[in-house]
């Protein structure tokens, strides 16, 4: 895609496009503005949040882009973009998305939409169904050894940092044979292996013991979102 539309010059410009972006996808804005401060044209300064999928949804992935100063213009512009990306346009049943203008915070979405289209490319040749990833960069991909094994080879070999899991389904996946499936003990492997978000193929990956795999994901402060 082309993100440079979503960028802007200016704080009110960049909120602006951010509210279009979320108006645009149907997303339900909500915000919050800063009790004193005003900005430097006199504006009003706040927090504005897009929320997608169901808000009963029993886990929830929040995704900030950093703003401390000339950051600000940057962070929004990428929350547009991803807005309007086809990478996300679509959230699995297991969890809830938000977007955020205005917070200074990191995500690993880059690594998502990095992971997204090795493991596809793996899964068409019939290698693995999972990447593991960190910084943009390939740590590890599943062969034989399936999920678990994969990952924790791959904390063995990413000297501490942050891993991004994702897994996905073969093209044309025969829905009957060979399902992507994820299970209670890869999250405590997760857990383990310092990987911290796990993306799944919206509505085509099985979770085994759905209910407790959720809870633990949510002690280990895992996140776990679908793709499309």
């Amino acid at each position: 895609m082309n993100a440079s539309p979503h960028f802007a010059q200016t704080y009110a410009e960049a909120r602006d496009k951010f509210l279009a972006a979320g108006a645009e996808r149907g997303a339900r804005m909500f915000r919050d503005v800063h009790p004193s401060e005003r900005g430097a044209q006199g504006e009003e300064l706040s927090i504005d949040g897009a929320k997608i999928g169901d808000d009963k949804a029993p886990a929830l992935l929040l995704l900030t882009s950093g703003t401390h100063g000339v950051e600000g213009l940057c962070g929004s512009g990428c929350q547009a973009a991803l807005l309007a990306d086809r990478l996300f346009a679509k959230v699995g049943p297991a969890g809830r998305l938000e977007r955020g203008h205005g917070l200074a915070e990191w995500c690993e979405l880059a690594d998502v939409a990095y992971g997204r289209d090795v493991a596809k490319k793996l899964a068409g040749l019939d290698i693995g169904q999972t990447v593991v990833v960190a910084d943009r960069a390939c740590v590890a991909v599943e062969a034989m050894e399936g999920t678990d094994a994969t990952i924790e080879r791959a904390a063995t070999l990413s000297n501490g940092r942050r891993l991004v899991i994702v897994k996905v389904s073969k093209p044309d996946q025969d829905m009957r044979f060979d399902v992507p499936v994820v299970g209670l003990k890869t999250i405590q492997v997760m857990g383990r292996s310092n990987a911290m978000l796990l993306a799944l193929d919206a509505g085509k990956t099985l979770l085994f013991e759905r209910q407790r795999l959720l809870e633990e994901a949510d002690r280990a402060g895992i996140a776990i979102v679908g793709i499309e």
